[in-house]
């Protein structure tokens, strides 16, 4: 339909015979010219294309307004997780919402909490660990999986040579 009324200018027309008792008396003719149509339909695409335009338009700025509002508790969870990924585990307080956002906010607080706890509590029994095995007479090194060395006593690192900063993540053979 787009290619008859753009191809090119025709008119269609129909004609209905009129009577007048039972003889014929005259015709009535109707043509409608594509052109015309074309002229119609442009200014009513012009309109809609303009007007669906701008509707794109305001919707697009909507739907980034509203995306950025609802992302930013999201955001502030990002960061408070990437605060805890750091080490700093006061890692802010509850958003002060009460949905879902807020108990996650709620929960991750707890969680850095409870990490903040179970590592001092870790480095304090290294601590105790470290002070027993220095007190023992025998030489001892301890090792991950990777025979990489942990730490050792007073007693090895005499038998190395070196002290134990030095040598921390080193192999065992290149001691």
């Amino acid at each position: 339909r787009a290619r008859v009324i753009y191809g090119g200018g025709t008119v269609y027309q129909a004609a209905l015979p009129v009577k007048l008792d039972g003889d014929p008396f005259g015709t009535v003719r109707i043509g409608i010219s594509t052109s015309l149509l074309k002229r119609e339909l442009n200014t009513f695409l012009t309109q809609s294309l303009t007007l669906a335009g701008a509707a794109l338009a305001i919707a697009w700025l909507v739907a980034m307004g509203l995306a950025n509002l609802i992302l930013r508790p999201i955001r502030t969870l990002s960061r408070q997780m990437d605060r805890l990924r750091r080490g700093e585990f006061q890692a802010g307080g509850g958003s002060g919402r009460e949905d879902e956002l807020g108990e996650l906010a709620s929960q991750l607080q707890l969680l850095g909490q409870q990490i903040q706890s179970d590592r001092l509590e870790a480095l304090s029994e290294k601590a105790h660990l470290q002070q027993v095995v220095d007190y023992l007479e025998d030489a001892i090194i301890f090792v991950n999986q990777e025979r990489r060395v942990l730490f050792f006593n007073k007693a090895a690192e005499d038998v190395v040579g070196r002290p134990l900063a030095e040598v921390v993540g080193w192999q065992v053979g290149d001691i």
